[in-house]
């Protein structure tokens, strides 16, 4: 896991490996600290996650419901597998999910910008 705070808006946090029912909090926490800490621009990098379960989807939506009106939350995915969960439970059109960190940070600049 690494949390990286681009600014004082923008907060990515990178998982590696599984993400399932005794990982998933390694995803929960450090998007509750970037929430609390008033983060309200926040990337997901799953790009080397290698297996996510519906525990961690739930941690994701409850990190979007807690988000402000205004915040946005991109998701960092290249993995086919976890990709199909994502279109498999329907989040793929919840989530704006990209294949880099760059596009993600790109989207929300652009979207902050409006």
């Amino acid at each position: 896991m690494a949390v990286n705070d681009v600014d004082e808006h923008t907060t990515v946090i990178a998982v590696r490996g599984e993400l399932d029912l005794a990982t998933a909090p390694r995803l929960k926490w450090p998007l509750v600290d970037a929430v609390d800490s008033g983060r309200d621009r926040i990337i997901v990098d799953l790009a080397a996650v290698t297996f996510m379960d519906s525990t961690a989807l739930g941690v994701l939506i409850g990190a979007r419901r807690s988000l402000g009106p205004h915040a946005q939350m991109a998701i960092v995915c290249t993995n086919p597998d976890v990709l199909k969960i994502f279109e498999i439970s329907g989040l793929d059109v919840a989530f704006r999910i990209f294949p880099s960190c760059s596009e993600g940070l790109e989207y929300l600049q652009e979207d902050a910008a409006r």
